[in-house]
């Protein structure tokens, strides 16, 4: 895994080779693969227009977990009842709301 190939600042280069990393760096390398994951996350979900759930709650957002939904998006699905009522994930569906999205990850139960 990537994440392993960083240890105390040294990057392991696929030849073995070590690379001593500055901090910047080490931050640079992390978000990019953060970002790669969430792409393929992104790619493997279902969505479901936001105009088709219903939430009974409303409660303010943390700004640190709209920046991160605004950079990398909603990676875990809400949980839905057939008639599209949010289970879990309310928070998740009221930033997605707040942001302007479309379409939201989802999986719904059995009727």
């Amino acid at each position: 895994m990537f994440i392993d190939t960083i240890f105390h600042d040294f990057y392991q280069q696929d030849d073995g080779t070590r690379i001593k990393l500055t901090r910047d760096e080490v931050g640079v390398l992390l978000e990019a693969h953060l970002d790669a994951q969430a792409e393929l996350m992104r790619s493997k979900l279902t969505y479901i227009a936001i105009a088709e759930v219903s939430c009974d709650r409303e409660f303010a957002i943390p700004a640190f977990f709209l920046e991160n939904i605004q950079k990398r998006g909603v990676l875990k699905p809400i949980l839905i009842d057939a008639k599209g009522k949010i289970i879990d994930g309310a928070a998740r569906y009221l930033a997605a709301k707040q942001l302007g999205h479309e379409r939201i990850p989802y999986e719904s139960i059995p009727r």
